[in-house]
């Protein structure tokens, strides 16, 4: 049974007014995320995870599209890929 559900959220702050808010990017339980290690410092369109899983702990990889920060899901569902136990 697993107790923990671990989520991605994009927090943005206002610098000038002090606002936060913040914006769940999957309901997905996702972990350990990584953007493009020639992209460090500039603004990321995708974001890579590690999908929680029982056992084994990674079930597979998504990729976020932070594109589509506002729709349902940011998830881009053509690009999962899953792990099968034994290949």
């Amino acid at each position: 049974m697993e107790l923990m559900q671990v989520r991605v959220e994009m927090i943005r702050i206002n610098l000038r007014t002090g606002a936060v808010s913040c914006t769940t990017l999957s309901p997905e339980s996702l972990e350990f995320g990584l953007i493009h290690q020639g992209y460090v410092g500039r603004n990321n369109r995708f974001g890579y995870f590690g999908v929680s899983g029982p056992m084994p702990k990674f079930s597979g990889i998504r990729k976020l599209d932070f594109a589509r920060v506002g729709a349902d899901d940011c998830m881009s569902a053509i690009h999962s890929h899953f792990f099968l136990l034994g290949t």
